[in-house]
């Protein structure tokens, strides 16, 4: 499971390499999520709002395949961009959608 500096802090770990391998309780695992590594801080909603603690994971035997990715990038060819993550996607989820959203 990833977490964000806001939950390190929250937890009361000091750093990133404090936090790492420790286990966390989370609602759809409270016995088996492991940290296994920490993001820096981003704004997720608009620039006025506080930044919230968010955590991140993928589970062994999903009912429910993923649903969303947040991909933080930076690149004059937006197009071009886009075309290389769809090619990624598509090789490894050939079965599901690639929608897009700004």
């Amino acid at each position: 499971m990833l977490i964000n500096e806001k939950v390190m802090k929250y937890l009361g770990y000091k750093s990133p390499q404090e936090a790492i391998g420790k286990h966390i309780v989370t609602e759809m695992s409270p016995t088996n999520s492991i940290i296994t590594g920490v993001v820096q801080d981003f704004n997720y909603a608009n620039l006025k709002s506080e930044i919230g603690g968010y955590s991140y994971y993928s589970m062994n035997d999903p009912s429910e395949s993923p649903r969303n990715l947040l991909i933080r990038y930076k690149t004059t060819d937006v197009q071009a961009y886009i075309e290389q993550i769809k090619r990624i996607y598509t090789a490894v989820a050939p079965e599901a959608a690639f929608d897009i959203s700004f």
